[in-house]
């Protein structure tokens, strides 16, 4: 039968890890596991690796899969569509902006050199 742990072998085992891994940070919950043995479940036993960087004082290591993306969210001028005003003149000749479209695309390829 396994000897249960106490909560100040536990913590002693994490800072033990963390000199032996030369960390300014807590270990990895896996790093934690590989060498000490110690599972969440134990973890959890002290309120996880949040409660123990309460205790102590030491910082939690950021999460690498959590990493937040900065995002450029400088506004970006949008060029004004002229699609409305051309609806609008092809509605007084009597037409659709569909002939309009095919008219523009004609006279596109026309201008090509095949």
């Amino acid at each position: 039968m396994a000897t249960k742990l106490t909560q100040t072998e536990i913590i002693q085992r994490v800072l033990d890890c963390k000199e032996a891994l030369g960390l300014n940070t807590l270990p990895l919950r896996q790093q934690l596991k590989e060498m000490t043995g110690l599972d969440s479940n134990l973890l959890s036993r002290v309120g996880g690796l949040k409660g123990i960087s309460e205790m102590t004082g030491i910082p939690i290591a950021p999460n690498p899969r959590r990493a937040k993306v900065r995002v450029d969210d400088t506004p970006v001028s949008i060029r004004p569509s002229r699609a409305f005003d051309i609806e609008r003149e092809m509605r007084g000749q009597g037409l659709h902006y569909n002939d309009y479209q095919k008219a523009d695309t004609l006279k596109r390829v026309e201008g090509m050199a095949w």
